[in-house]
């Protein structure tokens, strides 16, 4: 069964939202272990990524309340993380990626990578870059599987485990799912999903 699910910019309404479902991975991060992302969510971080058109959101797939997913695309790369022989301004930058655990499965995650790259590459740029908490090793585990390569780990940085994947690859994992992306900004397709 195919599902059409909405990715769209978050807008000024969504700041809320956009925190608990931080707060959420938060507090599953605690209860497995992690030590990522155990402070308070930045809200003035959100609120700055949402103003300026950058964080995304994936609404309720009618089985809990709250957001299913969050990503952020940014154009800059922090100078820390990515150096100038890494030719920065040919990629697009990811961070907060966050899947509601009640969502969580059906290769969400996948598919918000994939419209990523799909996006990166309808502006011109090779690269899909994030950098991943250090010592979560599950997570970086994950971006491995999803076709990324760590280029480096800065040290002294938290989130300072450097990836990048090709913006081409499409993992398209299982049965399909189509997402319309609001402002006719492409689909993301993913699954397996099911629709109870």
């Amino acid at each position: 069964m195919s599902i059409v699910v909405t990715i769209r910019q978050a807008g000024s309404g969504d700041l809320r939202s956009v925190q608990l479902l931080w707060d959420h991975a938060r507090l599953w991060l605690e209860r497995s272990g992690s030590d990522q992302w155990q402070y308070p969510a930045n809200t003035d971080r959100i609120a700055a990524s949402i103003a300026a058109g950058e964080c995304w959101v994936v609404d309720d797939l009618n089985r809990f309340g709250g957001l299913a997913a969050t990503i952020t695309t940014e154009v800059d790369a922090d100078p820390q993380l990515w150096w100038p022989d890494d030719s920065p301004t040919d990629a697009l930058y990811l961070s907060r990626m966050v899947v509601h655990r009640a969502a969580a499965g059906n290769d969400l995650g996948s598919a918000l990578l994939d419209w990523a790259g799909r996006r990166a590459q309808s502006f011109g740029w090779r690269w899909l870059r994030l950098n991943a908490w250090t010592t979560n090793g599950p997570l970086r585990g994950y971006y491995e599987r999803c076709g990324f390569q760590l280029v480096r780990v800065v040290p002294g940085r938290r989130a300072g485990a450097c990836y990048q994947r090709d913006a081409s690859v499409q993992l398209g994992r299982g049965p399909m799912v189509t997402a319309q992306v609001a402002g006719g900004d492409g689909v993301i397709e993913f699954g397996p999903f099911s629709g109870h």
